[in-house]
């Protein structure tokens, strides 16, 4: 029996809407709305487009399982109000990565998670905040030592994964990141796949992070453009004193000769792991360079080239997602489920489930092999 509901689950993970899935696989929109709402059945070569196009068999929109309903609407945290549009699509695409996610961890466990706490600690200091600069400095600085992130903050991705964020990239087109909590309590950070820059990717997980701690139970969906605009700004702060805090970067910004120079601070963005852009603005929050400077610095900024691309950009290493790419092979290695068994567990194949975790390598499919290996070895 075809379940119209895995369509539309699948159609919308995909981020596609109906009119846009008619175009690409030839199918009226009509069609689809029936299909999706169960008033009639594809027929047999629509079925062969459906499954081809998005690489799972049929067994998929025959299954039972259903994808429970744990992320709501207001709590998405968009860094653009025009990316509304895309709130439905990410919606299912939390629904079934959580789905799968915590099927998958109930063969290892779970431990109480760090950051749970430390949002609940953050949201005291946060609703009584009179003067909102130094209460989110406090935070910054609080959530940075509970996290115990290194001096260089290389260790930043790693640091939030085992706090309990799950941390995932996806192809979000010109959006770089967006963060969640869902219903059972689990925090999500979506990194978009398309800008690989070290520096940026650390800005990003940072500024989340401030979502997810501060502004949990705002509703990110009713918010006007000019409350939107506040609550970015203070996520930006809250990355700006999370990754530069006074007490390491006070006296490194101070040596810095001539302050208006972006090239001053390359030494700086190496030691640091952030742009030159997010130093010198640290430097004007400390009130170590000037209005007129900052002025010339990004005078000099724009004539460099430096806004599209910064020295060393091409040069520090990009931080992967790696919890839950470890956790699958984990179960892979260690005989706990099989690759084939994960993907018959959800009536996908490789491909669509590469698709949902974004393995684009072929460590996924050399655990696997290796696996199968060394089944046959012991059986030999």
């Amino acid at each position: 029996m075809f379940h119209g509901d895995k369509l539309k689950l699948i159609r919308m993970i995909n981020c596609l809407s109906k009119a846009e899935l008619s175009q690409k696989i030839n199918i009226s929109e009509d069609l689809i709305f029936q299909y999706e709402k169960n008033y009639t059945s594809p027929e047999f070569m629509d079925i062969l487009k459906l499954t081809k196009f998005f690489n799972v068999p049929y067994s998929f929109f025959d299954s039972k399982y259903e994808v429970p309903d744990v992320c709501e609407i207001e709590t998405l945290a968009f860094r653009s109000k025009t990316l509304v549009n895309y709130i439905d699509f990410e919606i299912n695409y939390i629904n079934m990565i959580s789905y799968m996610i915590n099927d998958l961890e109930k063969s290892v466990g779970k431990i109480t998670p760090i950051i749970n706490n430390l949002q609940e600690e953050t949201l005291k200091m946060y609703s009584k905040a009179t003067n909102k600069s130094k209460v989110i400095e406090n935070i910054a600085n609080h959530a940075r030592k509970v996290l115990n992130i290194s001096g260089d903050n290389q260790d930043l991705m790693y640091k939030l994964e085992i706090s309990g964020i799950y941390i995932l990239e996806r192809d979000l087109g010109d959006e770089d990141a967006y963060s969640v909590w869902n219903s059972l309590k689990q925090p999500f950070i979506i990194l978009g796949n398309k800008k690989r820059i070290a520096v940026r990717r650390n800005f990003d997980l940072a500024h989340e992070l401030g979502h997810l701690l501060m502004h949990r139970f705002i509703d990110m969906n009713d918010l006007s453009t000019e409350m939107h605009r506040k609550i970015e700004k203070e996520a930006n702060l809250f990355a700006s004193y999370f990754l530069l805090p006074k007490n390491l970067i006070k006296y490194d910004l101070e040596s810095i000769s001539v302050s208006y120079n972006p090239d001053s601070y390359i030494n700086l963005k190496r030691k640091y792991n952030v742009s030159i852009s997010m130093l010198a603005m640290r430097a004007l929050n400390l009130e170590i360079i000037s209005k007129d400077d900052i002025k010339r610095f990004y005078a000099i900024l724009n004539k460099k080239g430096y806004r599209k691309l910064e020295p060393l950009d091409l040069e520090l290493p990009l931080v992967k997602p790696n919890k839950i790419r470890s956790l699958i092979i984990f179960l892979i290695k260690n005989n706990v489920q099989s690759l084939d068994n994960i993907l018959k567990s959800y009536e996908i194949n490789e491909e669509f489930f590469k698709y949902l975790f974004d393995f684009k390598d072929n460590y996924l499919e050399t655990a696997n092999i290796k696996t199968k290996v060394d089944k046959r070895l012991k059986l030999s």
